[in-house]
C-alpha cells in the first residue's frame, strides 16, 4: 500500500496511525507514526502489551508529501523509498491485510501527483503547503460558484484573497460552470517579510504582506458554494511526475486527475488496494466517503 502523507516542517505531531486487527485470533496493533519517532502497541484476548518506542533514523523524515510504502506479510514494514529509510520491520503476528488509518492528511495507492478537496457549501478545506513554492492550482464546479480562498501565515493570521473575479478578468465575481480555473500562489518568506502573490496567466495581484517571517504556509477554501480546488505539484517539487496541460484560462498546469485526494480521520483499507474520496469540514472534521470521479473524463 503506497500512502502519501503530510509531514509539516515544524512541530512533532501524529502523521499517521495504523490499527491491525483479526478478529479470528484476538491480536491486534497500533502503530503511531510521529515525527520523532514510532510507538507500536500489540494486545490479544489476554494481555497488552506495553508500548515499544522507536526511534527514526538521524531524525531524517523529510517534510512536505512524503511516500510511505506499508507491506504486509511475514514481516509488517513501513519504508519511506525517497528518503532510503525503513521505519518498521516487525513481524507481522496479527496477519490481517485491512488496515484502519487514522488521524492524517493522506492520499492511498495514488500514483498521480495531485491532491483534490472537494468544498462544501459552508464549509472550509484546509489545504497544507511546502514552504518552497510556487504552487498550482486549479478550480472547478458543475454549477457556477464563488470561491473564498485564504492563505494561512502560521500565527502570523491568514490573509483573505482578493477577488478572484479580477484575477481572472470575469464581469463579476461568479465563475462559470464546467470551466478551469488554473491560477499559482507564489509566496516569498524570508527573515524580513512574508508576501504572496496569486497569479493566473499574466495578471498577477498581491494578496498581502506582512513584516515577518512565517513558520508555516496553507490554503483554505471555502464559500457558499460547492466547488473543487486541486493542488498539483510541479515537476521539480517532486521525484515522480505525469504530463502536464494547458488550458487558455490560466495558462498553468490543467489538473484533471482522477486519483481524489483524502483527509482521514478514520477508515479501513485492504493493503492490496484502495480509492476513496473523503469531504473535510474544518473545524469540526467531517468526512464523507464517494466512489465516483471527482472530474469528468476529458
Amino acid at each position: 500500500m503506497k500512502l502519501r502523507v503530510w509531514v509539516p516542517e515544524i512541530g512533532d505531531s501524529n502523521l499517521v496511525t495504523l490499527i491491525s486487527a483479526n478478529s479470528r485470533t484476538g491480536k491486534s496493533r497500533r502503530i503511531e507514526i510521529r515525527k520523532s519517532g514510532i510507538i507500536i502497541q500489540a494486545r490479544d484476548v489476554a494481555t497488552v502489551s506495553p508500548e515499544q518506542e522507536l526511534p527514526i533514523q538521524n531524525n531524517s523524515l523529510p517534510h512536505g508529501w512524503v511516500t510511505f510504502m506499508v507491506t504486509s506479510d511475514e514481516n509488517f514494514t513501513v519504508t519511506v523509498p525517497d528518503a532510503n529509510l525503513t521505519l518498521i520491520h516487525i513481524p507481522d503476528v496479527v496477519q490481517d491485510k485491512n488496515i484502519k488509518i487514522r488521524e492524517s492528511y493522506a492520499t492511498v495507492n495514488c500514483m498521480l501527483p495531485a491532491h483534490h478537496w472537494e468544498v462544501s457549501a459552508g464549509e472550509e478545506a484546509f489545504i497544507p503547503l511546502s514552504l518552497e513554492g510556487p504552487h498550482d492550482f486549479s478550480l472547478f464546479a458543475r454549477a457556477p460558484f464563488v470561491p473564498e480562498l485564504a492563505v494561512g501565515l502560521g500565527s502570523l493570521g491568514p490573509l483573505r484573497v482578493p477577488s478572484l473575479g479580477s484575477v481572472f478578468e470575469l464581469e463579476s465575481e461568479q465563475m462559470a460552470a464546467f470551466s478551469f480555473y488554473n491560477f499559482t500562489l507564489d509566496c516569498t518568506i524570508n527573515e524580513t517579510k512574508s508576501s504572496c502573490y496569486i497569479q493566473a496567466g499574466d495578471y498577477k495581484i498581491l494578496v498581502g504582506s506582512l513584516p515577518r517571517e512565517a513558520a508555516s504556509l496553507s490554503l483554505t477554501a471555502g464559500g457558499t458554494d460547492d466547488y473543487t480546488i486541486v493542488h498539483g505539484i510541479r515537476k521539480d517539487q517532486r521525484w515522480e511526475r505525469t504530463g502536464d496541460q494547458s488550458d487558455e484560462n490560466g495558462g498553468g498546469p490543467l489538473i484533471t486527475l482522477s486519483c481524489p485526494f483524502v483527509f482521514i480521520a478514520t477508515f479501513s483499507v485492504t493493503v492490496l488496494s484502495a480509492r476513496f474520496l473523503m469531504k473535510w469540514s474544518y473545524g469540526q472534521q467531517q468526512q464523507r466517503a464517494s466512489i465516483h470521479s471527482l472530474l469528468p473524463n476529458s
